[in-house]
């Protein structure tokens, strides 16, 4: 079990610790020097069952409450600290808060220096200021568990307390290895002859020595060498313990207090995040007010980006974006503590709701109702409310990390989703541009992707019954109609391409049974034209010797063609230039396997030109179309073959 000191300055929450554990948390020279905390200290201590204790010990003094934010998040139990004489003064106020903000349950309420009271009114006074304590946590909904009259002096209470403790660790059962692991980390040293060592609390899941770790935000992987749990040496640690931790692959200087060590399929980074503010009384939040954040063991600006108000007054609730000066990483339901613009008074606190938001117009429209709806505990609830609400088709992995799961933990999808895994990236400059990247899985709910396989099918068929002698419809005016303007109708269009339930042609969609009817007059066109434009001939002849072969005005010949060209009879790659369909494939097949030689670097069009073997106008005639149609994108002097061609 982890407890953690609260209370103000000089109230005697070191002496407290020392008291209980024998061990001097004070240990930087100059709080020796001063008397005062300025630094987290740390203690520990074994119940006679063996149960490990652990203690971290905050500074009280308002300068260092960044110190104090980062000690307290993530513990069990407090232990607020409040002078006999002085009463409750302001950071035994603004600390209680704190406690409530970081989601701390229960407390236990320690009077201190009770040997300097006055004899005659002792009782009374003591009474009355665990009343006092008492409200005070509970208007912060923390639980007070028990109250304690000591004296670190005397020793007066001091067994009795930790008597407490100790019954109060050999019952607690709220550890758990649910979720990925993660750790905040809140020191990072270096010791002869050990090397890099880092201390924080594991605030989830379960890690072991020899396992491999990411620090976040940076994405550097390391290595566990060695670990100490609760003070001691130890192969695990499980969420809520205090771990230290000797690490290889990594230096002390690229490590700070705020990063976090976590599993190394826990990826979550973000700029932008969804949160729901609450609001401590007599404060006031503004849109776009700047604010400093505290989670984990970090404090970074941010600004906070209202959704439907433009102001939330204390003791009230609100959907927000925290747009963060510096990438952080954050979970689904991590609290994060909101102190204002200069660091001196706490405002509330931030529960987060979705770690990837967007600044995007879109994004926010009707933004608020989808956070409420998938504001809760349950997985499936939560998903099935966004994959219903948001225009957006869902990452699989993306979802899975934000809510930080275990593989084995979301092994199975809900029955209601569709999922697509498919390496078929959309055309650059797409209203949605996704990215899909080759592996991932998308997810719909069975309901939306039938409604827009269906959409996107009866478009596609009313489009040829309409229009029979034309090839099919534009890939841009298919994916414009109402249902598809979004990533998910964009998601259904790749995927039916991908299972062949539509056909596409160069920028035209089809059925893939669809041929097109010709009229009679186009009919024999084309069959005069077939004796010189053939399927293996690629140096066709220009449209100037066709129209002098056929005996046609070249002008007219040229007029004529469109309707061929919109079938997809003839493939017209520059004006003057008009290929076999199956011709133009055999050189679109060229540049792709040039592409496959070549990769990211892309090919020329001297290669391109030696290999098909054409000549050079050609060439450029042929690659300009494939640039024009989409298929191929020009990098300076060279091309690559786009993924969706």
């Amino acid at each position: 079990m982890l407890l953690c000191t609260a209370g103000h300055v000089d109230h005697g929450k070191s002496s407290l610790i020392r008291a209980l554990t024998g061990t001097e948390t004070d240990t930087l020279a100059e709080e020796k020097r001063r008397g005062l905390t300025i630094e987290l200290g740390f203690a520990y201590t074994s119940t006679v069952a063996g149960n490990r204790l652990g203690f971290v010990d905050v500074p009280g003094h308002s300068k260092f409450i960044r110190n104090m934010a980062a000690g307290v998040a993530g513990v069990d139990v407090a232990l607020l600290v409040v002078d006999a004489r002085e009463g409750i003064k302001p950071q035994t106020q603004e600390h209680a808060a704190l406690l409530g903000l970081f989601g701390i349950k229960q407390c236990i309420v320690v009077i201190t220096k009770t040997d300097l009271l006055a004899l005659d009114d002792k009782s009374t006074q003591l009474q009355s200021l665990v009343i006092q304590c008492t409200s005070l946590v509970e208007s912060h909904n923390i639980q007070c568990l028990h109250t304690a009259y000591v004296s670190s002096q005397s020793g007066e209470g001091i067994e009795d307390l930790k008597s407490y403790l100790f019954s109060l660790a050999d019952s607690f059962t709220n550890i758990s290895a649910n979720g990925m692991f993660r750790l905040a980390v809140d020191r990072a040293f270096s010791i002869k002859g050990t090397g890099t060592v880092v201390t924080g609390t594991v605030y989830s899941g379960e890690i072991s020595t020899d396992n491999t770790i990411s620090l976040l935000p940076s994405g550097h992987l390391c290595r566990i060498k060695g670990m100490y749990v609760d003070g001691t040496q130890a192969d695990t640690a499980v969420a809520g313990n205090r771990a230290a931790f000797n690490l290889t692959g990594i230096e002390t200087s690229q490590l700070k207090r705020g990063d976090w060590l976590c599993a190394t399929d826990q990826r979550t980074v973000t700029a932008c995040t969804d949160v729901e503010i609450s609001i401590l009384p007599m404060h006031t939040l503004r849109h776009w007010q700047k604010v400093h954040v505290h989670g984990g063991s970090d404090m970074t600006p941010a600004r906070v980006s209202l959704y439907d108000v433009r102001s939330i007054d204390g003791g009230s609730k609100a959907y927000a974006q925290l747009v963060f000066e510096n990438p952080q990483h954050c979970v689904v339901n991590d609290l994060l503590v909101l102190r204002d613009q200069n660091a001196l008074s706490t405002i509330g606190n931030a529960q987060v709701l979705e770690p990837h938001s967007s600044r995007k117009k879109e994004y926010r429209a009707n933004r608020s109702t989808v956070l409420r709806l998938s504001n809760c505990d349950n997985t499936d609830e939560a998903l099935a409310a966004l994959l219903k609400n948001t225009n957006q088709p869902i990452d699989s992995e993306e979802f899975r990390q934000s809510r930080n799961l275990k593989q084995s933990e979301f092994i199975e999808l809900p029955s209601y989703i569709s999922s697509f895994k498919t390496g078929i990236n959309p055309p650059a400059g797409t209203k949605a541009k996704l990215v899909l990247s080759t592996g991932s899985q998308w997810m719909l709910s069975h309901a939306r992707k039938d409604e827009l396989s269906s959409s996107l099918l009866q478009a596609v068929e009313d489009f040829h019954q309409k229009e029979p002698f034309k090839a099919g419809i534009k890939r841009e005016i298919l994916l414009q109609q109402e249902n598809c303007r979004h990533a998910r109708g964009q998601l259904v269009f790749y995927c039916l391409l991908h299972s062949g339930s539509l056909a596409q042609q160069g920028q035209l969609v089809s059925l893939p049974e669809f041929k097109p009817t010709l009229t009679p007059a186009n009919q024999r066109l084309l069959d005069q034209l077939s004796k010189h434009i053939t399927a293996d001939n690629l140096k066709p002849p220009s449209l100037a010797a066709l129209a002098e072969s056929i005996g046609i005005d070249r002008e007219l010949l040229s007029k004529r063609i469109l309707p061929l060209e919109e079938s997809g009879h003839l493939v017209r790659v520059a004006e003057n230039r008009i290929y076999h369909p199956d011709a133009f494939k055999k050189l679109l097949e060229t540049a792709i396997e040039l592409n496959e030689q070549h990769g990211d670097q892309g090919f020329e069009a001297k290669t391109f030109k030696d290999t098909a073997g054409i000549g050079r106008n050609l060439t450029i005639d042929v690659l300009e179309y494939m640039d024009l149609r989409g298929l191929t994108r020009r990098l300076g002097d060279r091309r690559i073959v786009r993924q969706d061609h």
